[in-house]
């Protein structure tokens, strides 16, 4: 969480700028009635530096912060097979069947992230960014709902993305980028979620994708403490539903391999224990005639679960919700990427399974137009394969049902069952895909090849054997965030030189990236914490014996907080600070042949 003081959130009748601060509606298409939005005001500093408290424009100002952004993770395991066995574990069906009845319009899904929009030839489908993970939630939406191509006959959904994550960071400044960013403020979020819902039609469905969160131990539990920046997230959304609008958020993912840290879900997904708003609520908060959105929760909130419907190793405690989806691994095909778009990579974490969830629910929602919103969301429920296990938090006070992975197939086949839909579907087979006992999930990866790299010796022999073999799903969950978003925090100037030895077999390659976890003993409470020297390497640092930086706490952006150099780490031959430690876990080393 980075909160450099630059941007300030407040709430009155006027938005007055000065010479040093502009001042901006957050919300500028709000009516007068709308008492509750048309006042959250944004502060933005034009003056040199950064501003003191003493120049603020008023004292009742609050910072705004930028929080993590995607929730989902890349994997280096680039295959076709994923993306097939993905395709088979949601259960997916190509082509759908047609709705009956009155043709109705696409389903709008609104996927607030990292994308934005493309050209107006291009109206509906994924988006693109700077960052991949936008574009890949909407690509895994669009493969769901329009087997055949966004616009093309049969497809139930049309895309709009909406930039809720726009910030880059370039050295020490952060800055924000009209092509999207990899982490936002709340403000921005709140503004993306309120113009997807202001742009949408009176009558149209609505769909709002959440794949970012932020840790509640920064608000979101205390609804009387909010604090403005994020209180403007969660009134927007409280509109959002009062407007008809279904909202379907990221459980969070929590950071390392050992015990998550994290208690309870991410925000805004922890919301699921809130109501949706009452008639009496929307007309007096927002000047609306009644609720649209009818009752139920908040939000609706996603988990994920591996091939083998296990929960991903980084939900954090007490974050399993009541639907769950499909989210290790996750990869679908960009059959017209835009230009100078990333290209997808798998990804892992509980944003692919919101995708997958939204995905869902758009294609009730399709069939059956007339549902209201907490109907939708029943549907999609009821036709879940049961995992036997109870969720950790449900809307209400009530105990809660036992988490459902979804199934497209089933649900389709109920709908089409009931006349909503043409042809009728066979049974589909849907068990819940358990791991034999003791066993562990695996994914197919290739062998090292040690001849491909740009320096490999001219008597380099080949393995013997191309064939893929099973590994360890554990390892591969990048913690969250996936990027450092505090470029200005207090961490002290220590450095120290990081002696990392390599595997020999790596020898011809270029290093391109490093990921480090560093678990100190001597912290209060058990955690990883995360250094990525992404942005510190030489791209042509070369492979071999040992990887050689300057390890700089205050410059390169550390998760956590360092207590001592007494460190405990999971590779050998480590000096950091002038001290030997035991044990270094490289999280990811990506290669360069």
């Amino acid at each position: 969480m980075s909160c450099p003081g630059t941007v300030l959130v407040g709430r009155g009748d006027t938005c007055s700028s000065d010479d040093r601060w502009s001042a901006t509606p957050l919300f500028p298409w709000a009516e007068a009635s709308n008492e509750t939005l048309r006042r959250f005001c944004v502060y933005e500093w034009q003056g040199p530096g950064r501003p003191t408290p003493a120049q603020r424009p008023r004292s009742n100002l609050e910072v705004d912060c930028a929080m993590s952004a995607a929730l989902a993770a890349p994997l280096p395991d680039l295959t076709k097979a994923r993306e097939a066995a993905f395709l088979e574990h949601v259960r997916a069906l190509d082509p759908l069947p047609a709705p009956t009845g009155s043709r109705q319009p696409p389903v709008r899904v609104a996927v607030v992230d990292t994308a934005r929009n493309l050209a107006a030839g291009r109206k509906g489908e994924p988006g693109a960014g700077n960052s991949s993970h936008g574009r890949a939630v909407g690509l895994v939406i669009s493969r769901l709902t329009c087997p055949n191509g966004p616009g093309s006959r049969g497809c139930l959904t049309e895309i709009d993305n909406r930039i809720g994550l726009g910030l880059v960071r370039e050295g020490t400044e952060v800055r924000r980028d009209p092509n999207g960013g990899y982490f936002g403020l709340f403000s921005e979020v709140a503004r993306a979620i309120g113009d997807a819902v202001a742009s949408a039609g009176a009558d149209q469905r609505l769909i709002l994708n959440l794949s970012f969160g932020w840790d509640g131990t920064f608000g979101g539990s205390d609804l009387a403490h909010l604090g403005l920046p994020i209180e403007a997230v969660y009134q927007v959304i409280r509109y959002a539903r009062c407007r008809g609008a279904l909202a379907i958020a990221a459980t969070g993912n929590s950071a390392g391999e050992r015990p998550p840290a994290s208690v309870g879900p991410f925000f805004p997904a922890g919301w699921q224990r809130q109501p949706a708003p009452s008639d009496v609520a929307c007309r007096n908060d927002f000047g609306l005639p009644g609720s649209r959105g009818g009752s139920g929760p908040l939000v609706i909130a996603a988990t994920g679960v591996d091939p083998s419907d296990q929960f991903l190793l980084n939900t954090p405690t007490g974050g399993i919700s009541e639907v769950a989806a499909p989210a290790a691994q996750v990869i679908v095909s960009d059959p017209a990427p835009p230009a100078n778009a990333p290209a997808p990579v798998p990804l892992t974490g509980s944003s692919m399974a919101a995708a997958v969830v939204s995905s869902a629910a758009a294609i009730t929602w399709a069939y059956q137009p007339r549902l209201p919103p907490q109907q939708v969301l029943e549907k999609v429920k009821e036709a879940g394969v049961d995992l036997g296990v109870r969720a950790d938090y449900c809307a209400g006070g009530a105990a809660c049902d036992n988490v459902r992975r979804v199934s497209l197939c089933q649900m389709v086949k109920r709908a089409c069952d009931a006349g909503h839909c043409t042809p009728l579907l066979t049974p589909c087979a849907d068990d819940p895909a358990r791991s034999p006992a003791g066993s562990s999930p695996t994914f197919a990866t290739a062998p090292i090849d040690p001849c491909r790299g740009p320096r490999a010796p001219a008597s380099c022999s080949p393995p013997s054997t191309t064939e893929y073999r099973n590994e360890p799903l554990v390892p591969l969950m990048e913690p969250q965030p996936t990027g450092p978003i505090c470029p200005d925090c207090d961490l002290g100037t220590n450095q120290g030189l990081l002696d990392l030895r390599l595997n020999p077999a790596l020898s011809n390659y270029l290093f391109n990236a490093n990921t480090l976890w560093i678990d100190d003993d001597l912290t209060p409470t058990e955690g990883w914490l995360w250094i990525d020297l992404r942005n510190r390497l030489p791209r042509d640092q070369p492979g071999g014996t040992s990887l050689n930086t300057v390890l700089d706490l205050a410059g390169i952006g550390v998760w956590g907080t360092i207590h001592s150099v007494a460190v405990d780490f999971s590779y050998t031959d480590i000096d950091i600070f002038g001290l030997p430690v035991t044990q270094v876990k490289t999280e990811w080393l990506w290669l360069s042949p």
